[in-house]
């Protein structure tokens, strides 16, 4: 069993078996979270360890191609080794105005932030050891709240955002399609309206908790039924 298609393809690569994909779960909220921020500059959020295959330098050389275009923050949670580096790429970028760097939040203040972010982005790459996105549950996280989501296009990111449909996917180490990516999102209202709505349907109907553990259920019993099945023959 695995997380994702990403993964099992990894898995399928040693371990000559069948594999069944299923992802982490989430509990979807019934009321929705929809909400927007109620200032006009729009807030972009990240949220994630600060480790390199989270790619957040790329995201923060992309603020100048945001910032020509549209008033925006970019807000980080979260804490790790990298954080001096890319506190230092802030300051170098002339971006201490607009990027917020808070670090780790108790739940109801990070709950806070996806409920009032504009858009939500994971910038995620493939790291100097080859290592990158198993699934990527924050995307799940942002989806669940109704919100509009931009991310790099490597793992198993694509299991969760469909291009176009469930948000917008762009090349990894790109800071530029990554910026023009979130400036589309954050000047087309209807279309950032229609990602979060589909997204959260989307998360709702493949990864929520009753859809997991139907799942979860399903492979024991075919794995109960294949032990005795082989069991019998002998």
């Amino acid at each position: 069993m695995t997380n994702s298609s990403f993964t099992k393809k990894k898995v399928t690569e040693v371990y000559r078996r069948p594999v069944t994909v299923i992802p982490f779960g989430i509990t979807v909220e019934r009321d929705g979270h929809a909400k927007r921020s109620s200032t006009s500059v729009k807030t972009i959020l990240f949220v994630g360890r600060l480790i390199e295959r989270k790619g957040v330098e790329y995201l923060i050389q992309a603020m100048p191609y945001v910032l020509r275009k549209v008033k925006a923050r970019l807000v980080i949670v979260g804490e790790g080794h990298r954080r001096p580096f890319l506190e230092e790429l802030v300051a170098r970028e002339g971006l201490k105005d607009v990027v917020q760097m808070v670090g780790k939040v108790s739940e109801e203040s990070l709950k806070r932030w996806y409920e009032i972010c504009d858009v939500f982005v994971l910038p995620a790459v493939v790291d100097s050891k080859g290592d990158t996105e198993g699934l990527g549950v924050v995307l799940l996280e942002a989806l669940s709240y109704g919100k509009p989501v931009v991310a790099s296009n490597v793992g198993g990111i694509p299991d969760i955002v469909i291009d176009g449909q469930t948000g917008l996917l762009v090349p990894e180490k790109d800071p530029k399609a990554l910026g023009d990516a979130i400036v589309y999102v954050l000047t087309h209202e209807h279309f950032s309206q229609r990602l979060g709505e589909k997204g959260r349907k989307y998360v709702e109907e493949q990864f929520g908790w009753e859809k997991i553990t139907d799942k979860l259920i399903d492979l024991y019993r075919n794995a109960i039924r294949d032990e005795d099945s082989t069991f019998n023959l002998r």
